[in-house]
C-alpha cells in the first residue's frame, strides 16, 4: 500500500464520527445538487411548453381571405 492511502485509512479509522459526517455531508451535497438540476430543466421544460404550447412559430396568412391556412 502506499503512504497516502495509509495515511487515509489511519485517519478514517480513528475518527470514525468525523469521517461519517463528512460521507453524509458529501452525500446531501452531490443530492441537493441533483435535485436542483432537475427541478430547474422541468421548470424550463414547463415554461417553454407554456409559452409555446403547441403553437406553431410560423403562421402562413392567405392574402386573399386574410385568414390563417390550415395543413
Amino acid at each position: 500500500m502506499s503512504l497516502p492511502f495509509k495515511i487515509a485509512l489511519r485517519f478514517i479509522r480513528y475518527n470514525r464520527s468525523q469521517s461519517i459526517f463528512i460521507i453524509l455531508s458529501i452525500a446531501i451535497g452531490i443530492s441537493v445538487q441533483i435535485f436542483i438540476g432537475l427541478l430547474i430543466q422541468s421548470l424550463q421544460t414547463s415554461l417553454v411548453q407554456t409559452t409555446i404550447g403547441n403553437s406553431s412559430q410560423i403562421t402562413i396568412v392567405s392574402k386573399l381571405q386574410g385568414t390563417p391556412v390550415s395543413s
